[in-house]
């Protein structure tokens, strides 16, 4: 670890252990934060990939840490405009959510429509359709049931080696491993997204809530970086012209799949760019500190799994600089 991001670490756990982190986010906040969430669990719910998803209760202690930090709650398209308003000084948040699952209609809505919050959730439109493969789940589900699979020849009993070196997989070879291990375990992979993700009927539901936006996620959750320059153009393309048939809207806000260092080079932003998006969202840890940004390699501060609240409080505080704000794999 960097010698001056462990001062801000250690730091900021003595301004938490004196309750000073509210005094230290009026000198050194940021003007905004964009979060990045995928699922949202509710109260009794068990997930399998914690790391994927944030309880409810401690969401609502997030959300109350944004309130109590000054930071207000808005949508993309508000938070871009009050970058381009002179003088505009309000802290703002902005919730995301990337995949399109089940629970951001079950559980998520519910939570926005009592607190009048709003939120943007990308959509990965293969999993709405049932035509991309869900496979982190179908792996996991395999390795609970046989506590080994046997992937391109080898056989591993970890989840997060396994998920690295799918990750890792060209793309063009992907496809055809992914079928193997359908094959051999009697398992679809497109089908579990039956289980995870939204249909049709609930995305529109949520768009029609008047509080969340709908953005484009991709077609396939493929890492974009991995595809020709056409095959990643057609990737956004294609999701925002789903999206927009389904919905009757033309989403203005794009997220990388995976959205790392490795799956987004200034190719994918340029490529977002030209397809007309507004804002284009990474998964790399940062905070919005000036009104001058690049607004198609926009960073966000990931949650996921528990104990978020705690790192939540020190990024709206503004002492962890761009650190990372992860949970667990």
């Amino acid at each position: 670890m960097r010698t001056g991001l462990r001062v801000r670490r250690n730091i900021a756990n003595i301004a938490f252990a004196a309750d000073m982190d509210r005094l230290m986010s009026r000198i050194v906040a940021p003007k905004g934060i964009i979060l990045a969430l995928h699922r949202l669990r509710g109260e009794g719910v068990v997930d399998p990939l914690g790391g994927l998803n944030v309880g409810i209760a401690e969401f609502r202690e997030c959300l109350d840490l944004l309130a109590q930090h000054g930071f207000e709650i808005v949508s993309m398209t508000e938070a871009m405009a009050r970058l381009d308003r002179p003088g505009a000084k309000a802290k703002f948040a902005v919730l995301t959510f990337d995949d399109g699952y089940r629970d951001n209609y079950e559980v998520l809505l519910p939570e926005l429509t009592r607190r009048q919050a709003p939120a943007l959730i990308y959509l990965t439109t293969g999993f709405i359709d049932r035509s991309a493969p869900m496979w982190w789940y179908g792996i996991e589900a395999l390795l609970r049931k046989h506590g080994a699979i046997a992937f391109n020849g080898e056989e591993v009993d970890d989840f997060a080696t396994l998920n690295d070196r799918i990750i890792a997989t060209d793309t063009g070879d992907l496809p055809r491993l992914l079928a193997v291990v359908e094959k051999r375990y009697g398992i679809d992979f497109r089908a579990v997204a039956e289980d995870h993700a939204m249909d049709w009927a609930a995305v529109r539901a949520v768009s029609e809530s008047g509080l969340v936006e709908i953005g484009s996620h991709g077609m396939s959750h493929m890492p974009l970086s991995q595809l020709s320059a056409a095959a990643a153009k057609q990737e956004m393309a294609a999701s925002a012209a789903r999206i927009r048939e389904k919905t009757g809207r033309a989403p203005v806000h794009f997220a990388y799949p995976y959205g790392d260092r490795a799956s987004v080079s200034s190719r994918e932003v340029a490529l977002a760019r030209d397809c007309g998006f507004a804002t284009a969202a990474t998964s790399i840890p940062g905070l919005i500190r000036s009104n001058r940004i690049n607004r198609h390699a926009l960073r966000r501060i990931v949650l996921g799994g528990d104990g978020m609240a705690d790192r939540l409080r020190a990024a709206l505080s503004g002492m962890i600089g761009e650190a990372p704000i992860v949970g667990p794999a």
